[in-house]
């Protein structure tokens, strides 16, 4: 795509309107001649790369995107154009007003290329939700991206079930508490069987996390906080993120598996197993452990996940499972038939004292914007100098996870990485692939045998 020059003098100063439904940026300069240009949003590396911001962590939310890229593209530096970074619990956003000042520094700027074209055809949303003030916020959000648009809106099931047989929409968001029945039963009776993405959007809380557990059991791939008036700002960049990222999904890949995999003994219960995950991942974690056996070696998992959801998580898996599902607890003692769940808001790592190996909780920064941080577990993993360690990254977006599972590949250990078919969204797996970290790419359906052929021929080996 080529991107047309400017015509005016080298210091003349600009003004930038975005129409962020669109994604259709205007300079008004100041002889009132006006410069359109329609840009796709750019991706963090090429924000970060291409205007060397070191602040910028997660630049994602449009329309910083847009107006980044516009000033690659005609070599102009920021003058006076507020700039608000806020963190959204998994990451920052950089929210740049509807307007503001750049000055030109250079007039030449042409084939800029372009790796993702703005799509032709926005994927449309139905937006399932009792409340009038959660409607409206949702739309606001999701019609502000270049991707997605809001289709329709339902405040109880009935009235979603007939717009899904007559609209066909793309993906779906779903409440948990509405009248006639809630999101789970919706889940259970109607959308179990459509393959239709369906996003459950909650309140965090403690309460609530039992119901968004079973609603990621029963077929939804991710969910979002619910936003609220004065944190719209803060959860926008989140909710695009995760919205985006599995819209663009073909998920007929993602169905749950409906035959059982064969899955042999393990030989040993000594070693170690790690696996991280994120978007998608509670669901991959409970395909997983359902199919391993009843005696199996210590597991510990760090899923991206609030605090008050960890516990929920753990608990569910553990009235699952033949073995024991447990939050971690600092201080734990590591033991066979036990999986250690990373409570959220908090950093978790493996040591050894003397013989006995521990959990190690801390209040340690985020890592990768991320806390609890797959890569602050892979990286602790070496010091246990276990003979016998197999770790996987599963679905997730993002890259945390990629390099710690690299250490531990350098360490000598078995990595593996889920595939792209099989996975939610397929970001940290492909991280680890693209740097050389994970040794083989599994399919889900596959994740807990190939684990266990791997265990036993390390012991073995």
């Amino acid at each position: 795509m080529s991107i047309k020059k400017l015509s005016s003098n080298s210091q003349s100063e600009v003004r930038i309107s975005l129409d962020q439904s669109s994604g259709v940026l205007l300079l008004l300069l100041e002889d009132n001649k006006r410069e359109c240009f329609l840009l796709r949003s750019p991706t963090l590396d090429e924000c970060k790369k291409l205007l060397k911001l070191k602040d910028v962590k997660n630049a994602r939310y449009v329309g910083s995107e847009v107006c980044l890229r516009l000033l690659k593209a005609t070599g102009a530096e920021w003058t006076n154009f507020e700039r608000e970074v806020v963190d959204n619990g998994a990451g920052s956003v950089i929210y740049c007003p509807s307007s503001g000042k750049v000055k030109i520094k250079k007039l030449e700027r042409e084939n800029i290329e372009v790796e993702r074209p703005v799509p032709t055809k926005k994927k449309k949303v139905l937006i399932v939700d009792d409340s009038s003030t959660i409607q409206k916020l949702l739309t606001k959000i999701i019609n502000s991206s270049e991707f997605l648009e809001v289709a329709g809106v339902a405040d109880r099931p009935s009235a979603a079930k007939e717009f899904i047989e007559k609209e066909a929409p793309d993906l779906v968001t779903l409440d948990i508490h509405m009248p006639e029945m809630n999101g789970v039963e919706f889940l259970k009776q109607y959308l179990g069987d459509k393959n239709l993405p369906v996003v459950v959007v909650s309140s965090v809380s403690v309460a609530e996390g039992p119901l968004v557990m079973e609603a990621l059991s029963n077929g939804a791939l991710s969910y979002v906080q619910k936003p609220s008036l004065d944190k719209v700002s803060t959860l926008a960049g989140d909710i695009l993120n995760q919205l985006e990222a599995i819209a663009s999904k073909n998920t007929s890949g993602t169905k749950k598996q409906t035959t059982s995999i064969s899955v042999q003994d393990f030989k040993t219960t000594d070693g170690l197993v790690a696996i991280g995950s994120s978007t998608g991942g509670t669901s991959a974690l409970q395909e997983i452990l359902t199919s391993l056996p009843k005696e199996i070696p210590p597991i510990v998992i760090v899923q991206h996940i609030p605090a008050v959801f960890s516990k929920a998580l753990a608990e569910r898996l553990d009235s699952l499972c033949p073995f024991h599902v447990k939050e971690a607890e600092d201080g734990d003692k590591i033991a066979k038939n036990t999986v250690y769940i990373a409570p959220g808001g908090f950093q978790m790592k493996v040591a050894k004292h003397g013989s006995i190996k521990k959990i190690i909780l801390t209040d340690d920064p985020p890592v990768n914007r991320f806390k609890p941080s797959v890569d602050y577990l892979f990286n602790s993993i070496p010091s246990l100098k276990e003979t016998n360690v197999v770790a996987s990254i599963l679905t997730g977006m993002g890259k945390d996870g990629a390099k710690g599972l690299l250490t531990l590949k350098e360490s000598g250990y078995v990595t593996l990485a889920q595939d792209e078919e099989s996975c939610v969204v397929f970001g940290m797996p492909r991280e680890a692939l693209k740097i050389g970290a994970a040794e083989l790419a599994v399919p889900l359906s596959n994740m807990s045998k190939v684990i266990v052929q791997k265990m036993n021929k390390t012991s073995h080996s």
